[in-house]
């Protein structure tokens, strides 16, 4: 598998109009602090003088995610053998969507965050795989902690070797 995007972004980062600087200025404000992309734009005007749509802010950030996914995705973590998982639903382009996530319990280290317009198994499997991918070779004492969804009892019959604690 290639750790380069799939998604082009509608931006090459080498070729911006701003400084690096004020590239990180940007992303501090949209991603740390939260800010919608025209606040951002406008603290950038008033605060920093420096004037940028707020489409170019949804361009760059969108240009340094695709940029930055496949080293967030393949990044060699220390890992436990304790994983816990949920979903959630979240709106995409004005629809409802559900977002499955699992993470390492002890390290607090988010592996897997697929995206689904459904909540089902075949997500769910999907998520887990990601997580096993990760650790490479499976512990015998692997151990996901999981609602009571029963998509996760399904799962389960797909990941031999695996103990599901459903809470």
């Amino acid at each position: 598998m290639s750790r380069e995007s799939p998604q082009k972004a509608k931006v090459d980062l080498s070729r911006l109009y701003v400084s690096p600087h004020t590239l990180g200025l940007i992303l501090t404000y949209r991603v740390n602090y939260g800010l919608p992309a025209r606040k951002t734009a406008a603290i950038m005007k008033d605060i920093h003088g420096v004037s940028i749509s707020h489409q170019s802010i949804l361009n760059y950030e969108n240009a340094v995610a695709l940029t930055l996914k496949p080293y967030v995705d393949y990044y060699p973590y220390e890992l436990s053998d304790q994983f816990c998982g949920d979903e959630t639903y979240i709106r995409v382009g004005g629809k409802w969507h559900y977002l499955f996530f699992f993470f390492d319990a002890v390290k607090k280290i988010i592996l897997s965050y697929p995206v689904s317009p459904n909540r089902d198994t075949a997500t769910a499997i999907r998520a887990i795989d990601e997580v096993l991918v990760k650790l490479g070779e499976v512990p015998e004492n692997l151990t996901f902690v999981v609602d009571g969804n029963p998509i996760y009892l399904l799962a389960q019959h797909f990941l031999p070797n695996t103990t599901f604690h459903l809470m």
